[in-house]
Order: C-alpha cells, then sequence, then structure tokens
C-alpha cells in the first residue's frame, strides 16, 4: 500500500466524463491513492472543467492524441515542477503515457510503475490492426523500463511474462474494481427508468452499455442487434435491448418486432440507474483484452450477466456466482438470455467485495 508518497501521475485522457473503462479506471485508481498520498496529476488539457474532483496538483498535458504520447513541453514543465517539490515515484496510467513516464523516470531517478490496463498489443491484434507490432515495441519498451508493471489479472500477468520477458517479481495483479456500495446502496426509482423507456411491467428490459468507438463494443452491439434480437423474437419474448454508449450504430428493421425492439440511447450520464433497473445485462464480445468493468459494475449491482469466454476472460467466476453465464454461440445466448430472465438469482458474496471493491483494489498497490 502506498502512503505519504508524493507521487507524479500521468494519465494521456481526462478524467471526466467516465466515457470508457480505461478512464474509469483511471479516475478511480488516482481518487483513492489521493486519499493517503500528495498526488501530482497530469492529464489531457480540455480547459478548466475537467480538473480532477480529488485532492491534487492538476499539471495540463497537450490537446492533441499526439501530444498525449510525448510532449518535450510536458518533460520540461515537470521537471521544474520537481525541483519545487522532491517526487517519491511515477505512476504511468496507460501505455500512452508511457514515453513521458520513463523519460521522467530518468531525469528525476525515481521509481515508475506502468498501470497497464490491457495486453495492449494483443488487444491490437485480436481487432486485425496492422500497428500491433508497434505497439508491441512501446509495451515492450516501457515494460522493461518500469520498476513495477501492473496487470489487471492473472491471464495478462501470463501473456506479459511470455511475450515482453518480465520476470513475475516484477508484475503485480492489481484488478479492475467497483464502487460496490455505490452500485448496491443507492436509491434507484426502477419503476421511473422504465417507464422512461416505454416498458410495461412484464416486459424484458436487456441492456449492454460500453462506448461504441470501441470496436469490441460496436461489434457486440452489432451481434446483439443483428443476432440476438431476432432469436429472442422468435422465443416470443417482449420487451427490448437498449444500448448506452457513444458512438453510433444503425438498427435495421429486422431487428424490431411489435412485441420486441432495439434502441440505442447514447451516453448517459446516471448509467448505473439502468443498470440497476434492467433484468439482465448482455456482453456477447469477441474481442478484447483487460477484464471488464461492465460486468463487474452489473455484478456489483447484482444484476444477471449473460457473456462469452473472451468477455469473463480474467475475472474471478467463483466470486461472480450466481450471476454470471458463459455461452459463446449465439443460439445458446439467446436460449440463456431467455432462461436467465425467468429465474431469481441470489445475493453478492464476500468474496466479490474482498476481491473487487476499489477501496481494497488501490491497497494492493506497492512498489
Amino acid at each position: 500500500m502506498l502512503e505519504n508518497k508524493t507521487i507524479l501521475s500521468i494519465s494521456p485522457f481526462v478524467v471526466k466524463p467516465l466515457l470508457h473503462g480505461a478512464i474509469t479506471r483511471i479516475y478511480h485508481i488516482n481518487r483513492h491513492l489521493a486519499q493517503q498520498n500528495r498526488l501530482i496529476f497530469v492529464c489531457r488539457d480540455n480547459g478548466a472543467s475537467e480538473i480532477p474532483d480529488f485532492p491534487s496538483r492538476f499539471v495540463p498535458n497537450q490537446k492533441s492524441r499526439v501530444g498525449q504520447i510525448l510532449s518535450p513541453t510536458l518533460i520540461r514543465k515537470v521537471t521544474k515542477l520537481a525541483g519545487e517539490q522532491p517526487i517519491d515515484l511515477i505512476l504511468a496510467n496507460h501505455l500512452w503515457s508511457g514515453l513521458h513516464a520513463v523519460a521522467l523516470r530518468s531525469l528525476l531517478n525515481v521509481p515508475l510503475i506502468f498501470d497497464n490496463h490491457n495486453v495492449e498489443y494483443v488487444r491490437f491484434q485480436k481487432m486485425g490492426s496492422p500497428l500491433w507490432p508497434a505497439v508491441w515495441l512501446l509495451e515492450r519498451f516501457v515494460s522493461r523500463a518500469a520498476t513495477v508493471v501492473q496487470c489487471v489479472s492473472d491471464v495478462d500477468k501470463t501473456k506479459l511474462q511470455k511475450s515482453m520477458g518480465i520476470s513475475a517479481h516484477r508484475i503485480r495483479v492489481i484488478e479492475n474494481g467497483v464502487d460496490v456500495a455505490e452500485f448496491m446502496n443507492s436509491y434507484v426509482d426502477t419503476d421511473a427508468v422504465r417507464q422512461h423507456l416505454g416498458l410495461m411491467p412484464t416486459d424484458a428490459f436487456i441492456l449492454f452499455f460500453g462506448s461504441l468507438t470501441y470496436k469490441p463494443n460496436y461489434d457486440a452491439a452489432r451481434i446483439l442487434v443483428e443476432e440476438i434480437a431476432p432469436r429472442l423474437t422468435r422465443m416470443n419474448l417482449k420487451g427490448e435491448i437498449t444500448i448506452i454508449g457513444n458512438g453510433d450504430i444503425s438498427i435495421p428493421p429486422h431487428a424490431m418486432s411489435a412485441s420486441f425492439r432495439c434502441r440505442h440511447l447514447g451516453f448517459v450520464p446516471d448509467l448505473h440507474r439502468y443498470i440497476r433497473s434492467a433484468d439482465l445485462i448482455a456482453v456477447p464480445l469477441q474481442a478484447g483484452s483487460g477484464t471488464r468493468f461492465k460486468i463487474l459494475e452489473s455484478v456489483a449491482s447484482e444484476r444477471p450477466v449473460v457473456t462469452t469466454t473472451i468477455g469473463a476472460e480474467g475475472l474471478d467466476l467463483a466470486a461472480c456466482v450466481p450471476f454470471l453465464t458463459i455461452r459463446d454461440d449465439w443460439e445458446s445466448f439467446a436460449e440463456a438470455i431467455y432462461a436467465t430472465l425467468n429465474r431469481p438469482t441470489g445475493r453478492l458474496s464476500h468474496d466479490f467485495k474482498a476481491r473487487y471493491d476499489w477501496g481494497n483494489v488501490v491497497k494492493r498497490i506497492s512498489l
């Protein structure tokens, strides 16, 4: 556990709103670290409205994506700042902060923690991106330069050891987390949410959420519209699949019927209200890396989840009992949705809270 340290924390993203998983992880880790340490937080310069809402000294970085990867101006600014307030360690939030962090580690001669949200080159490779070899080179360089590399699961730890040549003692598993109390205990008028969507009390409310600008999420939403919705319609299920997330997706007429439909709401600021109000969360992911916030947040809300093997990759499945069902072909996926909607689930386990609550997760960060 890190305490009483002056931490230079570098992020390639703003921390609000929580548009995607990378921002969510960065926000919660830094919010908790700021409670026990002195935080100098560097993030993308999107204006005064994006100043972090946790205790920190805010240092804006470049607005451009290129500037997020390496900005000589930021190097000079932080080096000058270090002369006024000695820095104990550097935290690189995400691979895109890696070059800044490595350069500053050399200049300041302090330890570096590299928080690797995914094994990024694997994510690029699975998405069919021709850039994956370049991402592998960058990821290998930053990982080898870091004092400690953090990853989100034992699955990712094994991948890093094999592909980056990093010894096991330099890798820490720091899971993605969730604010369990917020998702479990905050009051939500679920009837009002369902009425707002025009759902009858007996209608099924199936939810998918995630940024559609991220290809694996877009593909999962497309599968729900093109593969799952027609199957549920043939099962005579009444209700809808609601897709939440920034980005666009077209919903063709064949995905709609008089009794079952699909709908895209775009980004919503009060996502937890929809999670708590849903009957089931469907996550038909076929690619990606790391672990899925959407599943952790759904389980914390005691909502049943139907997902794929890839979707559940890296999660402690026993801790997620009885909320998680895994299916990898779309016929059995739809059948699992139908069956799960018609059975009770249960209560959140103590093991889930102990492993995935952010307060416990951040305590495991150390040099």
